[in-house]
């Protein structure tokens, strides 16, 4: 996928290292509530009073104390709170945030342990299934929540991880791995750029996902509605929905792996890295990542929010059309 460079060499500010998962606290409120926003009125009632049967509602939904808008805030966090259960032993799902496979293969690649994805959910599936991957684990949420027989419960707990798995599907990082001979030749390749540090952040990983901020706060509201004024950003959300198969999550996942080939994994990263591919030193050393391709990725990240904000909502509305 390709986004008009004269629009890619626009500003994006980066905020400072934390330690985080997916798109950081304020990427997931920032598309949760885009995608909330899309709905009819009669989706958003829907969205709030699922959401209140969370069977963690009342501890994990609470709003700050100072919260000028409680039900916003517990929209946002809905699309965050499967990064908050990662502390929580009973919804702890770390396979469903990403999809195994290969995003770039440089080399041999019958050096390489590359795992194969598997996108047929089993039958026998179900939210306690931590194995699953992102594309597995979508599916479920669907038909979690379409089904009659599912408990209200239930339906809340997919409810937030479907609005979860949406965004980080949107995320370059999300939908496979660098595989390099000699550098990153083992079955789980450099994790999604978690295995390359720079000198910007902690690691490629967390750059990609603090683009859209850090914590969620009044600069995710500003930068949202820098995206909702965008021409360019709802245009391409708008285009996004309307492609062939553009509810799908492998068009989501192929999408963000043409990204991460073009942009994620550009020639000043494997430049890095191919110091140690070559053999001429045994050690990554941090990779400085230029102003340009910060500016880039700034800019790639509001485009995936309004893609996939916008597609989130319509999933939503099929999953919780009336029978």
């Amino acid at each position: 996928m390709r986004y008009p460079i004269a629009f890619l060499l626009v500003f994006s500010t980066i905020l400072q290292p934390t330690p985080i998962y997916a798109w950081s606290e304020a990427g997931h409120f920032l598309i949760a509530l885009m995608a909330y926003d899309h709905l009819e009125q009669k989706g958003k009632q829907k969205v709030v009073e699922i959401l209140k049967h969370h069977p963690r509602f009342n501890e994990d939904f609470a709003p700050p104390s100072k919260e000028s808008d409680p039900q916003r805030w517990q929209i946002g966090h809905m699309g965050y709170w499967a990064d908050q259960a990662r502390k929580q032993p009973k919804y702890n799902r770390p396979n469903w945030h990403y999809e195994v496979g290969s995003s770039v293969i440089i080399g041999d690649k019958s050096k390489m342990r590359i795992p194969t994805m598997n996108a047929e959910l089993p039958q026998d599936a179900s939210l306690n299934t931590p194995s699953l991957h992102l594309t597995q684990a979508v599916e479920l949420c669907k038909r979690v929540l379409k089904s009659p027989k599912s408990s209200l419960e239930d339906k809340a707990i997919a409810l937030c991880w479907i609005s979860h798995l949406v965004a980080d599907a949107h995320q370059p990082c999300h939908a496979g791995s660098l595989y390099m001979e000699r550098v990153f030749e083992r079955e789980s390749g450099d994790r999604g750029g978690n295995s390359i540090q720079t000198k910007q952040k902690k690691d490629l990983h967390a750059v990609w996902d603090q683009l859209l901020g850090e914590k969620h706060s009044s600069a995710t509201k500003r930068r949202m509605q820098e995206i909702l004024h965008d021409s360019e950003c709802q245009h391409a959300a708008n285009l996004a929905v309307q492609k062939p198969h553009g509810l799908e999550t492998q068009t989501w996942l192929a999408e963000s792996r043409e990204l991460a080939k073009e942009h994620v994994y550009s020639p000043p990263v494997i430049a890095s890295l191919s110091v140690v591919a070559r053999g001429l030193s045994d050690k990554n050393e941090p990779v400085d990542l230029p102003v340009e391709y910060l500016k880039n990725a700034g800019r790639i990240a509001r485009f995936r929010a309004a893609e996939g904000s916008i597609r989130l909502a319509k999933i939503l509305e099929y999953c919780l059309e009336d029978r």
